[in-house]
């Protein structure tokens, strides 16, 4: 069942590829190096950003923080905020993760889809949720920020042509 803002954010994302048509970004990540230092509670992630909007690009992404979730995110803010200034403004706020148990006979559950939800605070203090589901609890995470970083770069790039429009 979608909620309120599962319904918002679409409507959002469908207005921003209204907006940019084929200039709007696909991000995607298809492999990750991550490197956990337990006793330090330090993470280490290293992997390609893939963006896509009819001229692909690559970007190398290497980020520290504690934990997947805070790596990743700090890694793609860095190299993101570069090109996409309002990536600066943004705050990860929430990380939840929920397991929906799914169990057959002679099976232990472990496979069962995890829900990894994302709360991102932006300049407008208002509070953005993100989430994913998967059977694995890092590729969810992972797509949930990829998620968040496209969302915020496509609707930079939404504006900035709203106002382009505005001022012709």
């Amino acid at each position: 069942m979608k909620t309120p803002d599962d319904v918002t954010m679409q409507r959002i994302r469908d207005l921003t590829k209204k907006v940019l048509g084929t200039e709007y970004v696909q991000l995607a990540v298809e492999e990750l190096t991550l490197q956990e230092n337990v006793k330090e509670n330090k993470s280490v992630v290293s992997c390609e950003l893939y963006l896509s909007n009819g001229i692909d690009e690559v970007i190398q992404v290497d980020g520290t923080g504690q934990g997947l979730v805070d790596a990743l995110f700090s890694g793609m803010l860095k190299e993101l905020s570069v090109s996409y200034c309002s990536l600066q403004s943004i705050n990860f706020e929430d990380f939840t993760v929920n397991m929906t148990p799914y169990s057959q006979i002679g099976r232990t559950g472990a496979d069962s889809k995890v829900h990894v939800a994302l709360a991102v605070n932006n300049s407008n203090n208002s509070t953005v949720h993100f989430s994913h589901e998967s059977r694995s609890m890092n590729s969810a995470a992972i797509s949930a920020v990829v998620s968040v970083m496209e969302y915020y770069v496509n609707c930079e790039l939404a504006v900035l042509v709203l106002t382009n429009c505005i001022e012709d």
